[in-house]
């Protein structure tokens, strides 16, 4: 039995909408898409880096028609669209939009910056030498748009690497016979190493291994070993894969 990376295919179809730009979209050269409020949405035309550097210092395309539009009416649809939102939308005249933060439970604001104040404030508190995020995956709000996760993953890496004086680890799960690194595709750019931990057969046997895969300024051996986890020895490694 062997393990092969698995790519599935959106198969295009008329069970789910097309959005008013898909033709400009293929014209275009899209390579991938994700299905968004019932609609096909775009997310891949040249590779990751590439597109996110183009939006930190370029200007880009976005089509995002699967964002939908509904109509409030009645005589309290003010008061409904003002309970729904802790924007103030007194001043908000018909047919203009208006953006809204996204809230807690607690009506607090979630965003980037009141995170990585929270973990420091720990680390600084317990004086802590090593801060590990295990996994990554907790911090990261799924009704995002990819664009917005990659931008998130970044601010959170370099913020928390560039205001404590620890090591920091983080842990990403990547799907079983997958050759990603990473579950989002940013963490090993914004990272400044990447330890791979899988699970490979070898003479029918299942085993533990391990391989760097980068370390910045540093030379580095890319032999993938076997290890195990010894009570008394931490992480032993074995013959190489």
């Amino acid at each position: 039995m062997t393990n092969k990376q698995h790519s599935p295919n959106i198969a295009i179809g008329s069970r789910i909408r097309k959005s008013p730009y898909y033709e400009s979209t293929k014209r275009c050269g899209v390579k991938a898409f994700s299905i968004y409020n019932r609609m096909f949405m775009p997310t891949l035309y040249t590779s990751v880096v590439e597109e996110y550097w183009s939006m930190i210092n370029d200007v880009v395309m976005i089509d995002v028609a699967c964002e939908r539009q509904i109509e409030i009416n009645g005589p309290d649809a003010h008061r409904l669209v003002q309970f729904l939102t802790p924007r103030d939308v007194s001043n908000c005249d018909i047919g203009r939009c208006y953006y809204i933060l996204l809230t807690g439970e607690d009506g607090g604001i979630i965003n980037v910056e009141d995170i990585v104040k929270d973990i420091l404030g720990y680390v600084k508190k317990s004086e802590a030498k090593r801060l590990a995020i295990d996994p990554i995956a907790p911090l990261i709000f799924s009704d995002q748009l990819f664009e917005n996760v990659v931008e998130y993953i970044r601010t959170l890496i370099f913020s928390i690497e560039n205001n404590t004086d620890c090591t920091t680890l983080l842990t990403s799960y990547i799907p079983v016979g997958s050759e990603k690194v990473s579950c989002f595709g940013i963490e090993e750019f914004a990272a400044s190493g990447i330890i791979v931990l899988k699970l490979a057969t070898v003479n029918h046997k299942r085993i533990r291994t391990i391989g760097i895969r980068k370390m910045r300024a540093t030379k580095i051996d890319l032999t993938e070993y076997s290890f195990e986890i010894l009570s008394e020895r931490g992480i032993t490694l074995r013959q190489p894969i």
